[in-house]
């Protein structure tokens, strides 16, 4: 009777954790007034890293918890062992690569655009100090007077 009672317990605490079926007489050991409780084979719920980006549980095992009740310390001495959960990710990795890859191309050709069009200023600045009023509206006419590109702030992706 005090089993079932302890079975019901640990149910509702790791209930959210561990498939129901694990919970079974087979897997608990139960030593009530020795204070010894001991679940073996455990398995977890895919649930648990639902919260986790691009990540999906495949299979979670946990070997043993070993629970050590001493009736005058109810607070301590839990011990929780082997713990193994195999993970894989949602998406396909290549193609989160080759999109990441795209990122850095397209920061790295804004960037020598930027670097062109400053050049480009720079050589218009000291060109028009040495050249006079008809050299100076040719420039401002085909727009290299000013840079066309903005400053750009790139937000680095996740690693």
């Amino acid at each position: 009777m005090f089993e079932t009672l302890v079975t019901g317990l640990l149910t509702s605490a790791l209930g959210s954790y561990i498939e129901p079926k694990c919970f079974s007489s087979d897997k608990i050991n139960v030593a009530v007034w020795s204070g010894y409780v001991v679940l073996t084979e455990l398995e977890v719920k895919p649930e648990v890293v639902a919260d986790l980006p691009a990540v999906k549980l495949v299979r979670g095992l946990v070997g043993s918890i070993e629970l050590k009740i001493p009736w005058n310390r109810l607070q301590s001495d839990s011990t929780v062992d082997g713990v193994y959960l195999l993970l894989r990710t949602e998406e396909d990795i290549d193609a989160v690569m080759r999109q990441m890859d795209e990122f850095t191309l397209k920061k790295k050709l804004l960037e020598e655009l930027y670097t062109q069009a400053k050049r480009q200023e720079e050589t218009a600045d000291t060109s028009s100090s040495e050249d006079g009023f008809a050299a100076r509206s040719v420039i401002w006419t085909l727009g290299c007077h000013k840079p066309v590109i903005p400053v750009v702030t790139f937000l680095t992706p996740l690693a």
